[in-house]
């Protein structure tokens, strides 16, 4: 029966979370002037300075906090160039006041390309604005003090007509048409909680900063929006679906102290991904079995890190037909990976598992 269940367990699948490849900020340090570029590859510095800002309660851990000043932004260090590229800019908002007082919170003033509410926005108001572009505004966003919300705009530069998508706690709330072919997005220094030395900034928190060189689906923004992404144990897990019974598994950006790794599963997939009690799953009988399963090479429930050759080295692959009896049901994944005397060292984000 162990068997059976461990042979069932290797089938869990999902769409790939990758980290951003531009820039993400999670302003986790909680302390100090500087915050950590994670996202893989990046852009700009690997590490940020923070100018007249500091760190507060974030959506997620500690986040980014300031109050409005002029000299108040964190400096990438990245020279803007979105020339003849998709792109995805997201971030948890939290105004300290609402009404229609300007206030910046992305961009770079040589290339004009900048998001702030107030001002034109109006109050209460997101609003992506760039030479060339249409402006998108997402509206009711900023219109609560104390309260968090989740902003992300997706431009698709391959999209016919091209378009600027505005999506609102993970769901997408406007689309704005682009007339022009391209777009002239070309200065710096990009800035995040301003978008120059000397406008008016940031007034609140954000948190979750991130720049991605690709429009995400609706499906990806809404995967991942409600927590961290990890940089590191990056989990892709897929599978055709609708009763194929494929499936693909890989690990890597594995942790450097890692030594064996589980996967862990739930057929019990309900509420938000990521948020569930036990490593984001909801536990049932399948997520407890995985303690049991003992480790072997190339065993993805409990796999020694570093034999070539077999998982996680490459990718363990199960061919179509082999799972179609999983057809209809919806399972959770996560990997977590311990260092020498099983201790403790990462894990990877969550993965919905729609068979």
């Amino acid at each position: 029966m162990r068997h059976l269940i461990a042979c069932l367990t290797l089938t869990a699948a999902a769409t790939a979370q990758l980290i951003p490849d531009g820039i993400y900020y999670r302003y986790n340090e909680g302390a100090g002037t500087t915050t950590a570029n994670v996202a893989s590859p990046n852009v700009g510095t690997p590490t940020a300075t923070m100018t007249t800002q500091s760190f507060g309660v974030g959506k997620v851990g500690s986040g980014l906090s300031a109050t409005g000043l002029g000299t108040s932004y964190t400096n990438s260090g990245w020279t803007t160039n979105l020339i003849g590229t998709s792109w995805t800019v997201e971030f948890w908002i939290n105004p300290a006041y609402v009404g229609t007082t300007i206030s910046y919170l992305v961009g770079d003033s040589v290339s004009g390309f900048r998001f702030f509410w107030g001002g034109v926005a109006g109050a209460g108001n997101i609003i992506c604005r760039g030479t060339g572009f249409t402006d998108c505004t997402i509206t009711g966003c900023v219109n609560t003090i104390n309260t968090w919300s989740h902003v992300a705009f997706v431009y698709d530069h391959l999209a016919v007509p091209r378009t600027i998508v505005g999506y609102l706690n993970g769901s997408p709330v406007i689309t704005s048409i682009q007339a022009v072919a391209g777009v002239a997005i070309t200065g710096g220094p990009f800035y995040v909680g301003n978008y120059n030395a000397t406008a008016v900034g940031l007034n609140g928190s954000m948190d979750e900063f991130r720049l991605w060189f690709s429009a995400r689906t609706a499906a990806q923004i809404a995967a991942n929006y409600l927590g961290e992404i990890y940089p590191e144990n990056i989990f892709t897990a897929t599978t055709t679906g609708g009763g194929a019974g494929d499936l693909t598994l890989s690990l890597t950006a594995i942790n450097a102290a890692a030594t064996e790794g589980y996967i862990f599963l739930s057929q019990t997939a309900t509420g938000p991904l990521g948020a569930g009690p036990f490593l984001g799953l909801v536990p049932d009988a399948l997520t407890w079995s995985g303690f049991g399963v003992p480790m072997a090479p190339g065993n993805p429930l409990h796999f020694p890190i570093g034999i070539p050759g077999i998982f996680p080295d490459q990718p363990f692959v199960v061919p179509p037909g082999t799972l179609v009896s999983l057809a209809g049901q919806t399972w959770d994944s996560v990997v977590l990976v311990l260092g020498s005397g099983q201790t403790y060292v990462g894990r990877s984000s969550v993965q919905r598992l729609p068979w």
